[in-house]
């Protein structure tokens, strides 16, 4: 397995933060579940914190013994949008989206998208996320956390 990371400033419009893994099992291929690659999922109303995870994945749904790819992309804002509408900027409410996105061999690919509020109440944050799994619509689910710097 091997990854990249790193934080993109990208000026008034806010700083991006981006991690993309790829591995492989070289060899005889693990036939217990346990000896997989597993990604780190949720299926619970409540965030992930960190870049390089997934907001809606299912637990073991993914989990895999072949090559895989997995990106995550998310852009904090820091209320460039939200700073414009007047009432709402003394709130100081800051933007969030991103992208997650995973592929192995031998399951199909699997893509979230999500957009939401950070500093609300300033501590909470709310995201809605919304999956695609091939030939399937969107499914969207609310996902809330506490921020954390």
């Amino acid at each position: 397995e091997a990854e990249v990371y790193d934080n993109v400033k990208l000026g008034s419009i806010g700083e991006g933060e981006y991690s993309i893994k790829a591995g492989n099992f070289f060899g005889q291929k693990p036939t217990n579940l346990a000896d997989y690659k597993h990604f780190m999922g949720n299926q619970t109303l409540f965030l992930h914190n960190e870049t390089g995870s997934f907001q809606n994945l299912p637990y073991y749904s993914y989990s895999t013994n072949t090559a895989f790819l997995e990106a995550h992309y998310e852009h904090h804002f820091y209320g460039f949008l939200l700073n414009k509408i007047p009432l709402v900027k003394k709130l100081k409410w800051k933007e969030v989206a991103g992208v997650n996105f995973l592929y192995s061999q031998n399951n199909r690919d699997y893509t979230e998208v999500f957009a939401g509020i950070d500093n609300v109440f300033n501590f909470f944050k709310i995201h809605f996320v919304s999956y695609y799994q091939n030939g399937q619509p969107l499914k969207p689910a609310l996902r809330i956390g506490l921020r954390i710097n």
